[in-house]
């Protein structure tokens, strides 16, 4: 079995995935959907709050508080870069877009034809990306702050919005 279809199991017998297209997992771009971008790492799926909690090293309460359900990440590399994503059930669109509010950026600027996503332009060496999709919160970083990262981190962010429509 697949580490991925091993995960996508024990998804489904938590009860925290649908059989439908929108759950965390399935938001993950395959590898070389996005260029030349594979995942470099398991893919890690949250659903305990003490986990939860050890994950995110004390910034849990404020997912906590607006709904938090469960968290996949994953690592993808494109030879030169990597990308890192947490995407988080919030439960709700409601929680998905208070958490996105709450932590938007002081220096953020909208990503082109998206009104719920942005890019971080306040980091000093990577660029990061925010946005939200019916009960889902994404958030990606990228290990450089060159144009051709600005580049890849805005189309693997739309990449994860557009997916499964």
């Amino acid at each position: 079995m697949t580490t991925l279809a091993a995960l996508y199991a024990l998804c489904m017998s938590l009860g925290v995935c649908s059989s439908g297209p929108r759950t965390l997992v399935d938001r993950l771009p395959p590898n070389n959907e996005v260029g030349t971008w594979t995942r470099v790492s398991d893919i890690q799926l949250v659903t305990d709050l003490t986990e939860f909690y050890n994950r995110i090293d004390g910034a849990a309460p404020k997912y906590i508080d607006r709904g938090w359900v469960s968290s996949v990440y994953a690592t993808y590399s494109d030879g030169t870069r990597t990308i890192q994503v947490a995407i988080h059930d919030m439960g709700s669109p409601a929680g998905a877009q208070s958490i996105y509010s709450f932590s938007m950026p002081a220096a953020s600027q909208a990503i082109p034809g998206r009104d719920n996503a942005v890019l971080d332009l306040g980091l000093s060496t990577v660029y990061a990306a925010y946005a939200y999709v019916d009960r889902f919160y994404i958030q990606l970083n990228i290990s450089d702050k060159s144009d051709a990262a600005l580049n890849a981190i805005e189309l693997f962010t739309n990449d994860i919005l557009d997916r499964n429509r």
